[in-house]
């Protein structure tokens, strides 16, 4: 273990250097250190992928290195039934073609962080769980039909087009007349007397003007000269 941490040490004391053969200082240490797997084990976080190249063992804070995101793919209905056998039948015996099918779909279904290496141009992988996502509940006609039964309907009001105002004054009374007949019993009582009194002195007051007129033309009637008399009339009294 005391040899992996100086190699270690050495490797990140060279990465302060700027020389092109740093690269492959870097690579023959770490492949010295992947030597001692098969002994010892490895702390992920210093020889993992995510921190190193799986392949030739450049670190990707030294490397250029490219990153794309491969998608899952689903499983099929006959390997979730091997999947769902083997979980169910732990102590009976499967063979190895469907053992490893089961693997494989399971690595696919999660998403995958491929890394290009630009060393060795190989990529490393790094899969990462889904997250599970809630299936929204799909209702039933009956179910769907129930909340909109127990809404009530809104009854409509009826509106009053006067709003509580004496608009005689300025509105004939014929139109008057006509929004009377089509406006609901519910306007109050306050406001009819007002609207008959006002009616009354219209007529009132179309019956004075009509005198008036009457008047005048009596009056005018005999100011008037009398018609001009027939040219037989006229020669006769010349004569």
């Amino acid at each position: 273990m005391e040899t992996i941490k100086h190699l270690w040490n050495v490797n990140q004391f060279i990465t302060k250097l700027k020389c092109p053969l740093v690269t492959d200082l870097q690579m023959f240490y770490m492949q010295k250190c992947k030597n001692f797997s098969n002994s010892i084990e490895l702390p992920e976080q210093n020889f993992g992928p995510s921190t190193a190249c799986s392949h030739c063992g450049s670190l990707w804070s030294t490397v250029d290195h490219q990153v794309r995101i491969a998608r899952s793919r689903k499983m099929s209905k006959s390997v979730k039934k091997i999947i769902r056998y083997i979980k169910e039948n732990p102590d009976q015996k499967i063979p190895k073609i469907r053992a490893t099918l089961a693997q494989k779909s399971i690595k696919n279904e999660m998403n995958r962080l491929v890394i290009k290496c630009s060393v060795c141009s190989k990529n490393t992988e790094l899969p990462f769980k889904k997250k599970n996502h809630l299936k929204p509940v799909k209702l039933n006609n009956s179910q769907m039909e129930t909340p909109q039964s127990n809404r009530k309907k809104k009854k409509k009001k009826s509106k009053d087009k006067t709003a509580g105002l004496n608009i005689s004054g300025c509105m004939p009374a014929l139109q008057l007349n006509k929004k009377d007949n089509n406006v609901t019993p519910t306007t109050s009582s306050a406001i009819t007397p007002k609207i008959i009194s006002s009616n009354k002195k219209s007529i009132s007051s179309k019956k004075s003007k009509k005198l008036n007129i009457e008047r005048l033309k009596r009056i005018m009637e005999n100011k008037t000269p009398s018609k001009t008399k027939n040219l037989h009339s006229f020669l006769a009294e010349l004569r």
